[in-house]
């Protein structure tokens, strides 16, 4: 927990292995290393763990529960269902095992009607819950209800900007000949897809997919897409900032800043996210340096207090 604290996962994961050989009889610490594993993107030797769990803790609910999403993330569908429908009858009023089964019969087209049951079944207990609401939006859309989907999933999307909410948007909008609102839910789902760490195969291959059926006449150009807007922060902070904004969606994609070091003619630039794009050049740096000053001057004694 050290080294996790640390941001110090592979380290981490080396202690777990050492510690599964000396502790051979201690479940926790293969489960903890698999969820490791997990984090570090390697799901096949997270799942071959958690299987080895799963043989002799079936009755584990958390780690059977584990094990059933990382056979999905491996394309084990049916590894996933079977474990899923097991939890079910030793669980069968859990709200989040109802909703995974719901949603992988849903993903698979079958049993439809059931699983719109048992989504709604999981709503009613958490009905702020975004994962169900894109659960019962996304068999909705399969049983062919169509408006009430959408309803669902605009609403979803505009307030969690979650990638796989997004995905599904973008897929009934496609369905439905929004070809330019199909495009904008992509790439908002694949701009919060490249912000994590931990990658998704199950989401990558959802993309690969979709992008094949979206029209391609459709795809806007970057500019379409973005603008530069300054704005006033949010949280507490002063000032402004320089943003690149998403002009479909209405939220702001990076914040952009410049600050100055000791040597008054050395600027630095900062943006958020990191990475997203190229650093601003000369010209940018100046016209945003004097907007920026304000908010670097609060955070700097903010530091120092």
């Amino acid at each position: 927990f050290y080294l996790l604290h640390q941001d110090r996962l592979q380290a981490a994961v080396d202690v777990l292995e050492k510690g599964r050989k000396k502790f051979p009889l201690n479940d926790d610490i293969p489960y903890f290393l698999a969820l490791g594993y997990e984090d570090l993107n390697d799901h096949d030797k997270a799942k071959t763990i958690l299987a080895q769990l799963y043989q002799r803790r079936p009755d584990w609910r958390e780690m059977a529960y584990t094990y059933a999403l990382t056979c999905g993330e491996t394309q084990d569908f049916a590894c996933m269902e079977t474990i899923l429908e097991n939890l079910r009858r030793s669980h069968p009023d859990d709200p989040v095992i109802l909703n995974a089964l719901g949603f992988t019969w849903t993903e698979e087209g079958k049993n439809l009607d059931q699983a719109r049951t048992m989504i709604e079944r999981a709503l009613a207990s958490d009905p702020t819950n975004f994962s169900y609401q894109d659960s019962l939006a996304w068999v909705l859309f399969k049983l062919g209800r169509i408006e009430e989907s959408s309803r669902i999933l605009k609403n979803a999307a505009a307030e969690t900007q979650d990638a796989e909410i997004l995905l599904h948007l973008s897929e009934l909008e496609q369905h439905e000949g929004q070809k330019q609102e199909a495009w904008g839910s992509y790439l908002s789902a694949q701009f919060e897809l490249a912000r994590t760490r931990k990658t998704s195969a199950r989401l990558m291959e959802s993309m690969q997919r979709l992008e094949k059926i979206l029209d391609q006449k459709a795809k806007p150009k970057p500019q379409e897409v973005l603008e530069t807007r300054v704005v006033n922060p949010q949280r507490g902070f002063s000032g402004l900032f320089q943003c690149e904004w998403n002009v479909r969606s209405q939220t702001p994609v990076r914040m952009r800043f410049s600050l100055k070091n000791s040597n008054p003619e050395d600027l630095k630039v900062y943006y958020w996210p990191p990475g997203v794009l190229a650093p601003l050049n000369k010209n940018q740096v100046i016209e945003t340096f004097a907007p920026s000053k304000p908010i670097i001057e609060e955070f700097e004694e903010a530091l120092r207090g």
